[in-house]
């Protein structure tokens, strides 16, 4: 009878550790199998959208560097990017004219005639958020050769990247930027320059028909899904585009081109949709002049100038794209005092027009509505409306 009990417990033990072995045992099947990759894989979408920013001309005049001075040869530039870094967080690339010479060697540094600033001004617009730099402009020869080589030095040793120029490893008119899929041909030409103007010997992108054609066939024999072509060129400060603009604007949309920006005038001027049916978009959007970003031209109209945003979308399925949305924001440049210290500040429009800083003064409160004003009034002269942004 003993023995019988015994075997009877040893029965019904083994059964126990049996049933919680497999249980153990399934418990963990489960949790293998609910972390292997097969059942964790989250396809991608196939719809990617990114954001692209532009501003027009990125200028330093010697007043601007005296300001930013913290000892004889030392600068610090970033504060004046101190608002609009938090908006350009907020896209996948930014794009400006640099219309300057950065630390060309055997120089004092320097602003209008010749500009020649320090490589500070280079790591704060970094530092604000910028990814990529139009280098063809009527300036970027103040320095001669020398001074471009050693500004793209500057450049590449922040790693951005660059268009408009030619110096050897850069041999096409083009510049295919990648941004989360999207290939983005950048083409950059000037109709000018200062200085130097035998541009094949000296590297430039000269604004002529050939060119452009040729880049922007070049962009598209790339894979680019869009083509972005910048344009220095026009009057100063003149509000309206000359003939000789809307002549290469209409090229340029003929020719292929999706997105055009420009600069040079030192002013906002108008913004139009032109259809195309070489354009991969509906109709190629176009801004003739998107002003000041950063100089010290203190005056009416040259004291500011546009961000301008463009949201595109990319079916990765069928290849399709699309610019979903256009959109502005208005800046203007202080200078003044903030905190006791000489300042420079890109103000953006917050989207609360009499709510100003407390180092506002009523003179800059005035200045700032009226810059705003013709910026709104400027970017719609041709009876385009796109959307105002704010902060």
């Amino acid at each position: 009878m003993k023995t019988e009990i015994k075997y009877r417990l040893i029965f019904f033990a083994s059964l126990i550790i049996g049933v919680w072995t497999f249980g153990r045992w399934q418990s963990t099947e489960n949790i293998a199998r609910n972390s292997s990759p097969a059942t964790n894989t989250i396809s991608k979408d196939s719809i990617v959208t990114v954001k692209l920013s532009a501003v027009g001309d990125l200028m330093c005049h010697s007043t601007q560097f005296n300001y930013a001075r913290v000892r004889k040869d030392s600068f610090d530039f970033k504060p004046v990017f101190s608002l609009v870094k938090k908006y350009f967080a907020k896209s996948d690339l930014v794009m400006g004219n640099l219309e300057t010479v950065v630390n060309a060697k055997g120089s004092n540094y320097s602003g209008y005639p010749s500009f020649n600033s320090p490589p500070e001004f280079l790591e704060a617009i970094k530092f604000a958020g910028f990814n990529h730099l139009f280098l063809s402009n009527n300036h970027i020869l103040d320095w001669g050769i020398t001074g471009l080589k050693e500004t793209v030095k500057e450049i590449k040793k922040l790693k951005l990247s660059y268009s408009g120029i030619n110096l050897g490893e850069d041999t096409a008119l083009v510049k295919i930027v990648n941004v989360k899929g999207i290939r983005i041909g950048i083409i950059a030409l000037t109709y000018l320059l200062n200085k130097h103007f035998n541009y094949r010997k000296n590297s430039v992108n000269i604004l002529n028909e050939k060119d452009l054609l040729k880049g922007i066939r070049q962009s598209k024999k790339a894979g680019a899904d869009l083509t972005l072509v910048y344009f220095h060129f026009g009057k100063e400060y003149e509000k309206t585009p000359t003939e000789k603009q809307k002549y290469f604007v209409k090229k340029a949309a003929a020719f292929g081109a999706d997105i055009i920006v420009a600069s040079h005038p030192h002013v906002v001027q108008p913004v139009e949709f032109i259809k195309s049916n070489k354009s991969r978009l509906d109709s190629v959007f176009v801004c003739y002049s998107m002003g000041n970003f950063l100089s010290n031209q203190r005056w009416r109209f040259s004291d500011g100038g546009v961000i301008l945003n463009f949201v595109l979308k990319k079916n990765f399925t069928n290849n399709d794209i699309e610019l979903s949305k256009v959109s502005y924001l208005p800046v203007w440049i202080f200078k003044g005092k903030i905190n006791s210290k000489r300042s420079y500040l890109i103000y953006p429009e917050s989207g609360k027009r009499n709510k100003f800083p407390n180092y506002f003064t009523k003179q800059n409160k005035a200045q700032c509505l009226q810059s705003f004003k013709d910026t709104d009034s400027l970017i719609h002269a041709f009876g385009v409306g796109i959307l105002k942004d704010s902060l």
